[in-house]
C-alpha cells in the first residue's frame, strides 16, 4: 500500500493544512437505535469505528465537542455557528468603525493644517 515515510509526511501535511483554518469540530453521538439496512458493518463493528474515530481526534490533539445526533444536538450546533457569525460580525464591524474613525481623524488633522497655512 503506502510507504510508511510518505504516509507520515502526508498525515503531517494534512494536519498542518487542517490547523491553518479556524475549525469547529463536532463528534455526533448516535442516540437512535442502529439500523443495519444499507450498512456494511454490524452494530459492534460500527461501534469500533466510532471509537477509532474518537481516538484519532484525541491522538492528534484535534479539539472537538460531542453532541447527540438529535434535534437538540443539531440545534445547539446551529446556535454555536450563529454565535460565531455574530462575534465575527461585531469584531469586523468594530475594526471597520475604528479604521473609519482614524481616517476621519487624519482628514481633520490635515484640514486643520491646511486651514492654519491659509490663515498665515
Amino acid at each position: 500500500m503506502w510507504r510508511k515515510d510518505i504516509q507520515e509526511e502526508l498525515s503531517a501535511l494534512t494536519l498542518k493544512i487542517f490547523d491553518s483554518y479556524d475549525n469547529h469540530n463536532y463528534f455526533i453521538n448516535r442516540v437512535k437505535p442502529y439500523n443495519p439496512k444499507g450498512r456494511f458493518q454490524t452494530e459492534e463493528e460500527a461501534i469500533t469505528i466510532v471509537d477509532d474515530m474518537k481516538d484519532f481526534l484525541i491522538n492528534y490533539n484535534i479539539p472537538f465537542e460531542e453532541r447527540n445526533g438529535d434535534t437538540i444536538g443539531y440545534d445547539s450546533i446551529f446556535d454555536d455557528i450563529i454565535e460565531e457569525i455574530y462575534i465575527y460580525f461585531l469584531s469586523t464591524t468594530w475594526h471597520f468603525i475604528t479604521y473609519l474613525l482614524k481616517l476621519i481623524y487624519i482628514k481633520n488633522q490635515r484640514s486643520k493644517k491646511t486651514w492654519i497655512k491659509r490663515q498665515k
